[in-house]
């Protein structure tokens, strides 16, 4: 058997001030959501124990995060829960004309 290894596959690397942004978005979602098994709590723990301060050769200080694929899942869902924004188009229905373009081309490319 291969060797396979667990360090996660998605690597994200942000400034200080990113960094406490994102602790920040997932302390106020683990205040909004005060349940047991929570995934704000999950996350914002996961950044504090496991991310990697480092300084670069020109002096900048960075932060290294690693996410395994079904963390990213989970960021995307609190981020999605978190987003107050309100939408004026609807861009599912936008959505089905792209891809009813693109069935079509991909019709006439078979032929």
């Amino acid at each position: 058997m291969a060797y396979q290894s667990k360090r996660p596959p998605i690597r994200v690397i942000i400034t200080i001030e990113e960094f406490n942004k994102l602790v920040e978005f997932f302390s106020i979602g683990e205040k909004k959501h005060n349940d047991k098994e929570n995934k704000f709590t999950r996350i914002k723990d996961k950044l504090l124990k496991y991310s990697v301060p480092y300084i670069t050769d020109d002096e900048i200080e960075l932060v290294e995060i690693r996410f395994f694929i079904d963390e990213v899942i989970d960021f995307i869902y609190c981020f999605i829960d978190m987003n107050d924004i309100k939408y004026e188009t609807q861009y599912y229905s936008v959505l089905l004309k792209v891809r009813e373009k693109l069935q079509q081309k991909a019709r006439v490319q078979k032929k």
